[in-house]
């Protein structure tokens, strides 16, 4: 759901996201068309999966920086 959320797709249900979807998709109409969102399943990105599981587990912090 995020991701269609974040595409604009859907109706966001849940008033405490409703913020930071907007902002995400704010953020993302600026660098159109150079990012696109898309969903990957963890089971076809294992790659990708295991960095953030050991980053979530080593409290790594996430920044998110924009343009």
């Amino acid at each position: 759901m995020a991701v269609l959320w974040a595409n604009g797709v859907g109706s966001v249900g849940n008033v405490v996201l409703m913020d930071s979807i907007m902002e995400i998709r704010e953020i993302l109409a600026k660098l159109k068309p150079k990012v696109h969102v898309h969903f990957v399943p963890m089971f076809v990105n294992s790659a990708a999966d295991f960095l953030a599981k050991q980053g979530a587990a080593n409290g790594l912090v996430q920044e998110a920086w924009a343009c």
